[in-house]
């Protein structure tokens, strides 16, 4: 039996114990077995440069930082063990060489790099010295120009990591695609750039330049991205290692499939219900290791014994210049093959079959995120300023949970476990460099979407944000906030970072009007919908939202966040009552807005049959315990938060029972007909009652650890354990409060017969999630990219 064939009969038997399968009504390709027909291995790279220090050291100079002043450094040659090796020592400055590259062209860069015994003045963290510069010029000019009159030239850079710390001698490579603009490469071997130092040399040998094809850096590249998603979305069938990425154009984030110029990727097909069409986005796949290549990739579909349609798509700038173009085409067979061509990668994606079978019975889902949202500024929560109408309205039809609490007490961790149903110590993901991995979490976009669930995400991105796995599942993920309006702060930030044109083209396409067209396209089918704002967090609210003439206000201006005691002092109360204006008003902006999509469903006809969950990850300190702050502390403040569940088969009441964010997952899947994961925490709160549990919370990344646990209705204790290097230290071990007598938490607990169990309840707590956690498998490991730096220093983070 040929492969094809065999492929064809191994998908129309998978899972259905070799009984034809029931005409499929979605398909999403990117999940699905398929044979890839990949293009021959990259060519071998060719040297244009080694390195081989001799004595005079020619052609090198010496390079200072253009703030530091001449450099003060010694630069020799020596030996050892046959290798010559170029030696630095001094106090700072580098070595630099110039090259002249092609533009447009791949290029290798390859050395090792040792430092011995370096000693400077000042702390250890941050040091750039005993390390590799790349910067690409555009002409020539001296190093001291490029980093200031004439910065204009330096159009690309790379800094390699420094070799302080490490022993012995450490390998670098460095793959990059030099701009349209490059002409010459500076080489810089650096002892020290902005450090003094005081004691010790740096070593470097073995530089050597290679010249590569585009094929190898797009293969490597691609390499590098499957393997990022690898723990978040394992591969099931062998193509999926090596073509399946989660790809960006514009501000959207899909399941994408990459496939290199000359390469084919074909699909046996399942029986289909009539009016099967192919649906997807496709670009030019340019991934960042290649920000100055330009070119263009083009797309042909064939179907059985014919072509549907044949595209061409120009690499854009960045991925967030790109765009998702869009297509659909009818099909009539049972096989669908792409086809890749050009001079750049084709990037096709979240690639859907649909139909016109009719929709699934059963209802929609509508989760909703509002970040930094305190549950007692809520209307139905007993908050006497007039916030939340319409989540008050919501709230009077659904069900309110009186006392709910996060798992954590910053967004990563807390909409982890808003996904996957599972406390932070499970799920793994307590830090950035973290991401959900499906061998430990599952997803509640990912269940729902291959039951048949159009799954979308509307995000203010930051922490929200693919690089930590929380859009696996989703067919699409976008990153820009879907409730601002012209004006706002968030619109001011996105113009300086894209620029004004690009702004207002990301923000119509992903925007509050990019979710009014997505649910208008999806009202015939079932949907997950994900929607999620900064816009409290940021206290964003445009000026007819805010209250201050009726509350006689002076409007003080106030920042937004304090890191120490002396910020803290620095508030006056009318600066304290002023913070809390600015928030509600955020609030009260986000409601109206959400009342305005809860009509919008209304007149699509989808409401009646949306099961809508309105939460947050966390609270926000207004100076309870010292501060303006989230994420440093789990005092109640952060904990509580609104939980709001309405929809069909859901009656009016008040849960008496304490709830947690990690309920919200297996809730919705209960309610949906799905069973939960025997890996979540939560529980279903519309299912029968539950055994009495406590509630738990923790946080543990370089600013904060601590853990909290809380019985229902009863005592709670803190545990702040020693740890190092913590940005804002534990100052006590264990605190105790009595939430009944203390809701405010000022009064911990110093005595009492029950204080030593608890502290025992809490550490078994503590080691049964770190035990489950650890059995379930490693937590996936990514890297956070400029965009998102950026993105969380905009935030404060």
């Amino acid at each position: 039996m040929s492969m094809r064939a065999a492929l064809l009969v191994s998908l129309l038997l998978m899972g259905c114990g070799g009984s034809p399968p029931a005409p499929a009504a979605r398909l999403r390709l990117w999940t699905r077995a398929a044979e890839l027909e990949a293009a021959p291995a990259p060519s071998a790279t060719r040297p244009v440069f080694a390195a081989s220090f001799e004595p005079e050291l020619e052609g090198w100079n010496t390079v200072a930082y253009p703030t530091r002043g001449p450099a003060e450094l010694e630069a020799r040659v020596e030996h050892e063990q046959d290798r010559a090796f170029l030696r630095l020592t001094g106090v700072h400055g580098g070595l630099q060489r110039v090259l002249q590259v092609e533009p447009g062209t791949c290029y290798v860069f390859t050395g090792m790099l040792r430092a011995s015994g370096l000693e400077f003045a000042g702390g250890e963290q941050g040091f750039r010295g005993a390390s590799v510069w790349l910067g690409e010029a555009s002409a020539e000019a001296e190093l001291d120009q490029l980093m200031g009159p004439r910065a204009d030239l330096l159009v690309s850079s790379w800094s390699g990591p420094s070799a302080f710390g490490q022993v012995g001698w450490q390998t670098q490579r460095h793959l990059f695609v030099t701009t349209p603009h490059t002409r010459f490469l500076h080489l810089v071997c650096s002892l020290a750039v902005a450090e003094s130092v005081r004691a010790g040399k740096a070593d470097f040998a073995d530089l050597r330049l290679e010249v590569g094809t585009l094929a190898l850096a797009w293969r490597e590249a691609l390499t590098a991205e499957t393997a990022l998603r690898a723990d978040v979305d394992p591969p099931k069938f062998p193509w999926q290692s090596v073509r399946r990425v989660s790809a960006q154009l514009g501000g959207e984030h899909r399941p994408s499939i990459v496939l290199l110029p000359g390469e084919r990727l074909r699909f046996a097909l399942p029986e289909l219900a009539a009016g099967a069409r192919l649906v997807a986005g496709a670009g030019a796949w340019r991934p960042e290791a290649m920000a100055g290549f330009e070119g263009s990739a083009t797309l042909r579909v064939r179907g059985v014994g014919r072509e549907l349609t044949a595209r061409t798509f120009a690499s854009s700038g960045n991925a967030a210049q790109g765009r998702w173009q869009e297509f659909e085409l009818e099909l009539d067979g049972s096989a669908l093959e792409f086809e890749a061509s050009g001079d750049a990668p084709l990037l096709v994606g979240a690639p859907l079959v649909r139909t016109d079978a009719p929709r699934s019975s059963g209802a929609n889902v509508l989760l909703i995120s509002i970040d930094t949202l305190r549950a007692d500024h809520v209307g139905a929560y007993g908050y006497t300023r007039a916030t939340t109408p319409e989540l008050d309205a919501l709230a009077r039809r659904g069900l309110l949970c009186r006392d709910a609490s996060t798992q954590a007490p910053y967004t990563l961790p807390a909409h982890a476990t808003l996904l996957s149903g599972q406390f932070p110590s499970v799920h793994g993901v307590v830090t950035r460099g973290r991401t959900l991995a499906a061998a430990r979490s599952t997803s509640l976009a990912e269940t729902l979407g291959q039951a048949g669930f159009a799954t979308r995400a509307f995000t203010a991105g930051g922490f929200v944000n693919p690089v930590f796995g929380l859009d696996y599942g989703f067919e699409g993920f976008a990153q820009i906030d879907p409730i601002r309006e012209e004006g706002s702060h968030y619109l001011r930030s996105l113009a300086r970072r894209h620029g004004p044109e690009l702004a207002a083209r990301l923000v119509e396409e992903h925007g509050f009007a990019g979710l009014e067209r997505w649910l208008g396209a999806h009202r015939d089918e079932r949907f997950f919908l994900f929607l999620h704002t900064y816009t409290v967090h940021d206290y964003d609210a445009p000026e007819r939202f805010l209250a201050c003439g009726e509350l006689a206000c002076p409007r003080p201006p106030v920042p937004l966040r304090t890191r120490t005691a002396a910020e803290a002092a620095a508030f006056t109360p009318e600066m304290r009552a002023h913070v809390v204006h600015l928030y509600d008003a955020a609030l009260r902006y986000t409601d109206a807005r959400l009342g305005r999509l809860f009509a919008h469903m209304q007149e699509l006809g989808v409401l009646d049959d949306t099961l809508i969950v309105v939460t947050s990850d966390h609270g926000e300190e207004f100076f309870e315990h010292g501060a303006l702050q989230h994420g440093r502390t789990l005092y109640q403040e952060l904990l509580g938060i609104p939980l709001i569940l309405a929809g069909p088969g859901i009656e009016p009441r008040v849960l008496t029972r304490a709830a947690m964010l990690a309920d919200v997952a297996p809730t919705l899947l209960a309610r949906l007909g799905f069973a939960r994961d025997d890996h979540m925490q939560g529980v279903d709160l519309l299912g029968p009652d539950w055994p009495a549990r406590a509630l738990w919370s923790e946080v543990d990344d370089p600013f904060a650890h601590k853990y909290a646990l809380r019985e229902e209705h009863g005592p709670k204790t803190i545990y702040g354990p020693e740890t190092p290097a913590l940005l804002f230290p534990n100052a006590r071990a264990w605190e105790h409060y009595d939430l009944a007598a203390d809701p405010g938490e000022e009064r911990a607990r110093l005595d009492g017969a029950d204080i030593e169990a608890a502290r025992a309840r809490l550490l078994r707590q503590k080691q049964a999630l770190e035990e489950l956690g650890q059995s379930l498998g490693k937590t996936g490991l990514g890297g956070v990219d400029a965009g998102t730096m950026e993105e969380l220093r905009e935030l404060g983070y």
